[in-house]
């Protein structure tokens, strides 16, 4: 599978289950390999990221 391949794939899953790969990912990667600084750097954007998306999801699904 090509690389665009496997965008166009990620691309078309659902935003609640790229949360969860992102969360288990970054966890995993927290754990084994803590000492590398941009991890933590995905992290603080990961979670303003969350943080953006949380609100406009929620108005969506309380409609």
């Amino acid at each position: 599978m090509t690389l665009y391949g496997v965008f166009k794939k990620w691309s078309r899953t659902s935003l609640v289950l790229r949360i969860l790969v992102g969360l288990i990912t970054g966890a995993c990667l927290g754990l084994i390999v803590p000492q590398w600084k941009g991890i933590d750097i995905l992290g603080v954007v990961f979670v303003s990221a969350l943080k953006a998306i949380a609100p406009v999801v929620w108005a969506l699904l309380s409609v």
